[in-house]
């Protein structure tokens, strides 16, 4: 994995995958930073990537330096910044506290190059396809 040749630190892999199969395993990484690989791809698997960071314009600002925009997750104890984070980032879906933000009664879809096609959900049909809008799950 590149992210591991660069500096990013396994914490947990799991090995219950047989490896004729076509799944990847569920793997978190650790020291994971902007320069890398992985911070600047979109990750269809079970990867968690995380990045800590001390100054929030500087995150804010790094997220939304990404070409991607379908979704991401904020994790913290304090309400003000979450919510502070939340309104700045330029994505489609937001995780607070929580990273379960797809079911069948929420939109999908992104923004920036992730923007098309949108799925509308159940109970959102007024909602033109090309209104842009954030959603939000917080617990």
């Amino acid at each position: 994995m590149n992210a591991l040749k660069s500096g990013a630190q396994l914490r947990f892999q799991s090995h219950d995958i047989n490896p004729n199969d076509l799944f990847y395993p569920i793997t978190v990484l650790d020291q994971v930073r902007p320069d890398m690989e992985i911070s600047k791809q979109e990750i269809f698997g079970p990867v968690i990537a995380i990045q800590t960071f001390y100054n929030e314009a500087i995150v804010i600002q790094e997220s939304n330096n990404s070409p991607q925009g379908l979704a991401g997750y904020v994790f913290s104890s304090n309400q003000k910044r979450y919510w502070r984070i939340a309104e700045n980032l330029e994505l489609g879906m937001l995780g607070i506290n929580d990273s379960s933000i797809s079911t069948k009664v929420t939109p999908f879809g992104g923004v920036k190059k992730r923007a098309w096609p949108r799925r509308q959900a159940r109970g959102f049909r007024g909602i033109p396809r090309s209104q842009i809008y954030k959603f939000r799950i917080h617990r």
